[in-house]
């Protein structure tokens, strides 16, 4: 086994992972539009949901896909330049994702049961529907013979649509409740919003709360700093107990948000708002890569916690959080 600045072989297996991963992306958006197409669902819910699955989901899952890729045929190359030349950045590389499979492997495989989950849920609702229907049809078929008396729902069937009754009202009024947070942001800072649309920022915190409202059980928690991000709780993100902020939308992985955490991730938020969106996750990227590639800060949480924005937000001691800018676009206006 050839072996230079890094192990080629195992890069190309890496790429292999990813084309992978590329391909069962495909394979998910392919059965999600099958089954949002036919399964026997009408209303204002139906389209809506539909309307963005169409307009937002599906482009975005498929922009993510087309991503992977790119990112394996990086790979591939970095393989063949390895093969080449030797060069200490490959042996790193291969270290770096050595150690970051530990982390990283577990997250993944939860995110993706958690959305196999879902899409179970939907391959079984045309079947659940089509037994609840034929429990009717022979409740009344019994009716006429004599059997039964009166035109009562039979239990199981009552109980599916119940529930599913209930969850739709639970992530519809989720999702209203967040569009008026967001649009009462939005309104009231125009600048910001601007600056928010044009580096992405909208995009990103958009499409995080429809998947985690859409797919999750979760819920809005109320907090001291008002409409300035919305905090869903019960959500997921990369730790137990921890939150991830994407956006305005903040998702905790925790039934409840104490005022600690939520000032930490509105520190992430206020800062973003001044950098915008891609500025942000660009050198916040870029910060850990270089503390954990070039510093050599591999121990649990080193490389992350000395993120120039991670800095800021631990360093609060008790404060306001405020933006690197002092929320210069919000000023504007």
């Amino acid at each position: 086994m050839a072996q230079l600045g890094a192990d080629v072989d195992e890069l190309d297996a890496l790429a292999g992972r990813i084309e992978q991963a590329s391909a069962r992306i495909g394979r998910i958006v392919g059965e999600t539009s099958l089954l949002v197409v036919q399964s026997w669902w009408c209303g204002p819910d139906a389209d809506r949901t539909r309307t963005w699955w169409s307009g937002t989901g599906r482009p975005q899952l498929r922009s993510l896909g087309d991503r992977l890729d790119q990112l394996a045929a990086d790979v591939h190359r970095q393989a063949g330049q390895q093969r080449t030349a030797s060069d200490m950045a490959g042996a790193t590389i291969v270290a770096v994702w050595d150690d970051l499979q530990a982390w990283g492997g577990a997250r993944l495989d939860d995110l993706g049961e958690w959305f196999d989950d879902r899409r179970q849920d939907w391959n079984e609702f045309p079947r659940d529907f089509g037994e609840g229907v034929d429990d009717v049809v022979d409740a009344e078929e019994d009716d006429d013979d004599g059997g039964a008396s009166g035109f009562g729902i039979p239990g199981p069937f009552d109980d599916w649509a119940r529930d599913g009754a209930e969850a739709v009202v639970d992530r519809g009024s989720t999702l209203v409740d967040y569009g008026l947070r967001t649009a009462d942001r939005r309104i009231e800072h125009p600048i910001q919003s601007l600056v928010d649309v044009a580096t992405g920022t909208v995009l990103l915190e958009d499409v995080t709360a429809g998947l985690q409202i859409g797919l999750g059980d979760v819920e809005i928690a109320d907090h001291a700093y008002g409409n300035d991000a919305v905090i869903l709780t019960n959500a997921w993100a990369p730790f137990e107990g921890g939150a991830i902020t994407l956006g305005h939308t903040v998702s905790v992985n925790a039934p409840t948000v104490d005022a600690e955490l939520a000032a930490h991730e509105l520190q992430h938020v206020y800062d973003l708002e001044d950098v915008g969106g891609a500025g942000f996750y660009g050198s916040y990227g870029a910060d850990w890569v270089w503390n954990y590639v070039v510093e050599g800060r591999r121990g649990p949480n080193e490389a992350y916690e000395d993120v120039v924005w991670e800095r800021r937000a631990y360093g609060l001691g008790g404060e306001e959080p405020r933006g690197i800018l002092g929320g210069i676009w919000k000023r504007l206006w």
